[in-house]
């Protein structure tokens, strides 16, 4: 990290209706510096970063990059001006091979008549990533690639444009634990050749051991920006939430399990995912599956609403043999699922906040093909009170709200259904402290009131936090089982990588 500043904001405002998204924002990033930048979903993070990018036009305030001011009004203006960024979702073609994807829109390589050279191309292509130190082939749709590999894609394509700032959003958080180390890798590979990088994330702990400074937000405002030797963990939560890390600490004192078995799985099997996997889920247990990504875990999950079909082995529920299998058959069963990719598959992103919610009742309230609104909105308004969801109004579109609004509503409609067994897959993924908080709790509320609920996470902390027994998968086996008085993350994590 160099002393010179690369990119500065200045008391910089953006407003939404009824919302004022970034208030007063001022901070800088230096020369080669990773500056990590945190805050609960909502705080405005997201919205900085849209600015920096070009995505969002500020209200106010001034932005200068490299000694410049800018008044960036699109990505393709951020872009040509040495801004890039690297989403969640990554911005891949997927039909198009790596070296296709690194150069889309660049005109670099036609040949006198106007024609791409493909060999000169993937030549720099080529050179690009084997500064990454791995192998990547780039003659095949990246669809056909790992997540990883397919975020090195996009990065080799943000850092072919001679990016001066490189923004990533939540970059680990596909990744398996050997995967983000390269990353990491990768980040500090770049700092040390210039580029300044932004660094949207919520694991405190990645932030500790490769970030030089941090700037956390709340409510729309910076906090503080502190360099990350001069702030420890407990300090960074307290100044997130405004509390002490001790009044948001919650853990598993009482369980509330029965003896009735909602759902037993008997030596089940699929193909190389996973083999051989039995246990059974209790009325007013909260039961953890983890294991490093890949073990097979969400696979499992799926199972029991039947996306992931089986080579082998039994599923019952309520002590009933679950065949024929489907979808509608495990949701008229009782069953609800929630899934780890909450945007694609659990909620309709059009739709407005009433209709998500409703949505698996509709059906149920409808009469001759007209739908009963005033049930709906009663109902609508029960759960957004029930389970403390903020929006405007019912009428609000949910693809406009923060990551745990969203998950909430997505817990909202099965509840109304009056689901027995949850399964929930990384139920706390892309959502801020406080708000994953919330959500544990609520997963606690469930078992109190009588449900089942299977959680899936790769996170040990969020594990231990809320369940009351944890099965442990390494390699698409059970290789440990724990009660959770007996859960300790040193020797869950040795277990994880099959020690």
């Amino acid at each position: 990290m160099r002393d010179e500043v690369m990119l500065s904001l200045e008391h910089v405002v953006k407003q939404f209706p009824g919302v004022r998204a970034v208030d007063d924002v001022s901070f800088e990033v230096k020369t080669g510096e990773i500056h990590a930048l945190l805050g609960h979903n909502g705080a405005g993070k997201s919205t900085l970063v849209k600015i920096i990018s070009g995505a969002y036009r500020k209200d106010s305030g001034t932005i200068t990059l490299d000694s410049e001011e800018i008044n960036l009004t699109s990505p393709q203006e951020g872009i040509k001006k040495g801004i890039g960024m690297v989403y969640q979702e990554l911005d891949l073609i997927p039909d198009l091979c790596g070296d296709e994807n690194i150069f889309l829109g660049q005109n670099r390589f036609r040949n006198r008549l106007g024609l791409i050279d493909a060999q000169k191309r993937r030549k720099e292509a080529e050179k690009i990533i084997s500064g990454f130190g791995i192998d990547i082939d780039l003659t095949v749709p990246v669809r056909k690639l790992g997540v990883s590999k397919q975020q090195l894609i996009a990065i080799a394509k943000a850092i072919s444009r001679k990016t001066k700032v490189l923004i990533f959003d939540e970059p680990t958080a596909a990744l398996n634990n050997a995967e983000a180390d390269r990353l990491f890798g990768i980040m500090k590979m770049l700092a040390g050749q210039g580029v300044s990088i932004i660094w949207i994330t919520h694991r405190l702990d990645e932030i500790l051991e490769t970030a030089d400074r941090v700037t956390l937000m709340r409510e729309g405002r910076r906090v503080t920006t502190k360099a990350i030797d001069q702030i420890t963990m407990k300090e960074i939560v307290t100044e997130l939430t405004g509390v002490t890390e001790e009044e948001q600490i919650s853990s598993v004192n009482i369980s509330n399990k029965t003896e009735e078995k909602l759902i037993s799985c008997n030596h089940i099997s699929s193909g190389k995912i996973f083999q051989d996997i039995s246990f059974d889920l209790y009325r007013g247990e909260v039961l953890g599956i983890t294991g490093l990504i890949g073990c097979g875990a969400t696979e499992i999950a799926k199972t029991l609403f039947a996306v992931q079909k089986l080579s082998g082995g039994e599923v019952y529920i309520k002590g009933e043999k679950a065949e024929p299998f489907s979808p509608e058959i495990a949701a008229q069963k009782g069953i609800a699922f929630i899934s780890e990719d909450r945007k694609v598959e659990g909620l309709n992103l059009k739709g407005d906040v009433q209709n998500n919610i409703v949505l698996t009742m509709s059906r149920q309230w409808s009469r001759f093909g007209f739908l009963n609104q005033k049930m709906e909105k009663k109902s609508a308004e029960e759960m957004v009170k029930k389970l403390d969801i903020k929006i405007s109004d019912l009428g609000q579109l949910v693809n406009t709200l923060s990551g745990g609004n969203q998950q909430k509503i997505v817990l909202a409609k099965w509840l109304l259904k009056n689901a027995e067994v949850f399964v929930m897959c990384e139920p706390t993924r892309g959502i801020d402290i406080g708000a994953k908080r919330e959500i544990h709790k609520m997963i606690r509320n469930l078992a109190e009131e009588g449900k089942a609920v299977l959680v899936v996470s790769s996170e040990v902390e969020e594990i231990i936090d809320t369940c009351d027994r944890v099965i442990i998968l390494y390699d698409g086996r059970i290789k440990g089982e724990l009660l959770s008085k007996d859960c300790v993350k040193k020797s869950m994590l040795d277990t994880m990588y099959g020690i």
